[in-house]
């Protein structure tokens, strides 16, 4: 056990059901203010690459009428009045040790999938919330009209041509080169994606699924550019930001606005659906300022290869494609990855990772001292201001 894991132990405790159940509290009615404007767009499964079927697991919705079970060991209460009153922060021991100095091991999820019941206005239907909570992933596409996906791809051209005013600690270039690979708080660097993160599209649907008033984590631009651009490795975002940022629970959601085409080719998002189920705490402990390597290229806090190979081998792995303006939403727990692009079409996305308010970062869990501040929003947790309308 790390130094900044003494103390802490293992804790939580595991909240399960078969369905969700309609006749449960509304997103609306869980404490969420505001209202909800109709989302004239679709979301649908990715393409799946391996023909190999997740297995089925179980989960909690908080609100939901649970069963008695003697099996589940769970208090009902805390589960569904952290859904009534949503800035309860979770308080306690580490429930997902990891940067373990022996081997990896893999931690049943402690938390819901979904925070908030389905009903009838929810931004999305009920089979994608299932899918999501199955798959730990949903493609969105249709969000936006054409006038404002061309807005926020000439928004991206321009940051790239000229870096000259971002922040040096906000700017990664790919290896052995001076080409953009991300620029970090996106949000300060552009009004146009300002906005967008506090777009009701997207905002609406990561305030329902976090069952929360939301606010943003970290934002960047990736850019992935042809022939040249790097693959990222597997990992789950969850477990660099508890481990490194001290985020406590699994309760937040990347949402990433694809600005180019991503086809299967050119590199494009994939995950292992269903791996958000288990918590992989991975071996080997967090080196003093981890992150100025690892945003080059992530050797701490990922899998095995062997665990790895088995995951895909039981659930098989999809790719999130899509032409520009498609969304992509993940668990925050998902286990991904992207490849390189060798070929000739770049690839492009805008990213926003949205955490519940309740689940504001504090102290890394394994960490000697958190990231810095363009990684991990370490201000106060200040609900975003949702807007509605038309960017363009």
């Amino acid at each position: 056990m790390t130094k900044a894991q003494l103390g802490r132990g293992i804790a939580g405790r595991r909240g399960l059901s078969e369905a969700i159940r309609p006749q449960s509290l509304s997103w609306r009615q869980s404490g969420l203010i505001g209202t909800r404007t109709p989302f004239p767009f679709f979301c649908q499964m990715a393409h799946t690459v391996e023909t190999h079927r997740a297995p089925v697991f179980e989960t909690c919705v908080p609100g939901m009428v649970l069963p008695d079970r003697g099996d589940r060991n769970f208090n009902k209460k805390d589960i569904i009045m952290n859904v009534v009153h949503p800035a309860k922060r979770f308080t306690g021991q580490d429930s997902y040790p990891t940067r373990l100095p022996d081997k990896e091991r893999i931690i049943a999820r402690q938390d819901p999938v979904i925070w908030s019941a389905w009903s009838e206005d929810a931004p999305i239907s009920l089979e994608e919330t299932r899918h999501y909570e199955e798959k730990g992933y949903l493609v969105c596409r249709d969000i936006f009209t054409t006038e404002e996906i061309r807005k926020l791809i000439d928004a991206s051209a321009n940051i790239r041509a000229d870096a000259s005013d971002i922040r040096s600690e906000d700017l990664v270039t790919e290896p052995g080169t001076n080409a953009v690979r991300t620029v970090f708080r996106l949000d300060d660097h552009s009004r146009i994606f300002a906005r967008l993160a506090r777009d009701s599209r997207l905002a609406d649907i990561a305030r329902f699924l976090l069952g929360d008033e939301v606010y943003l984590h970290q934002s960047r631009l990736n850019y992935k550019p042809g022939f040249t651009g790097k693959e990222f490795y597997w990992h789950s975002d969850f477990e660099t930001w508890h481990a490194e940022d001290g985020m406590p629970r699994m309760r937040a959601v990347s949402a990433s606005v694809l600005l180019t085409d991503n086809s299967q080719l050119n590199g494009p998002l994939m995950l292992i659906p269903g791996s958000h189920r288990k918590f992989i705490a991975c071996a080997g402990e967090t080196p003093q300022d981890n992150h100025k390597s690892s945003l080059m290229k992530q050797e701490v806090g990922v899998p095995s290869t062997g665990l790895l190979e088995k995951m895909a081998d039981e659930a098989g792995l999809d790719a999130a494609t899509g032409p520009a303006g498609t969304v992509i939403f993940f668990e925050c727990n998902t286990m991904h990855a992207s490849n390189g692009n060798v070929t000739p079409f770049p690839r492009s996305n805008a990213f926003f990772v949205y955490n519940a308010v309740s689940n504001a970062v504090d102290a890394p869990f394994a960490a000697s001292q958190p990231r810095p501040d363009f990684l991990a929003n370490r201000g106060a947790a200040k609900a975003l201001d949702i807007v509605t309308g038309s960017f363009a």
